[in-house]
């Protein structure tokens, strides 16, 4: 078992939880932006 290794898997789960985590937060903030930019009255489908 090389620590070279390890650290390279290390680093690219970080990188991958990292983006991971940008594109929920993303995601969740255009879903908000969206729906305070369409009007009420125009939303079918409204929990």
């Amino acid at each position: 078992m090389s620590s070279r290794y390890s650290k390279q898997l290390f680093t690219s789960a970080a990188v991958f939880n990292f983006l991971a985590c940008a594109i929920l937060y993303a995601v969740l903030f255009w879903r908000f932006y969206l729906q305070q930019e369409i009007p009420a009255g125009n939303q079918t489908t409204h929990p």
